[in-house]
């Protein structure tokens, strides 16, 4: 499953920020995103953690060419991605707003997905401020 995306320069690094179970799965990941990021117009120099879940998956966020994207690393045998693509997959068909599929390792557990922002409407500190997300991802109290 791929999106066309103009083609741009990437860089060749990863974000050493990034601690890996072991090397294999590393290399992996490396492989799978190098792949990906002309394609995408991803920098890979920016890759950088997002987010966990109480799960074995976990969460990165790069920029590319049309914006920050997100991508899942969920390790087989452990995690099995295609559940949460299906449900994506309905998430869209309702006309929803969710994280889109863009590319996809299902063997891998890998996926690129839009990124939803950082801020999410569950997080908010109060329901009776009218409240907006900053750009920088924080919630913050507006004039209504």
């Amino acid at each position: 499953m791929t999106a066309s995306h103009p083609k741009t320069p990437h860089t060749a690094r990863s974000a050493s920020a990034i601690v890996w179970p072991d090397a294999q799965r590393q290399q992996q990941f490396e492989s799978w995103l190098a792949a990906l990021a002309p394609g995408f117009g991803i920098d890979v120099g920016t890759l950088q953690p997002a987010s966990a879940d109480a799960s074995f998956r976990r969460y990165f966020r790069v920029q590319a060419l049309a914006g920050p994207l997100i991508i899942m690393d969920a390790p087989p045998p452990l995690e099995d991605v295609r559940p949460f693509m299906h449900v994506a997959g309905l998430i869209s068909t309702a006309g929803l707003h969710g994280p889109r599929v863009l590319e996809f390792d299902a063997a891998l557990g890998f996926l690129l997905l839009t990124d939803l922002g950082r801020c999410h409407p569950m997080t908010r500190p109060c329901w009776r401020v009218n409240w907006r997300c900053s750009p920088s991802g924080a919630w913050r109290a507006s004039a209504a």
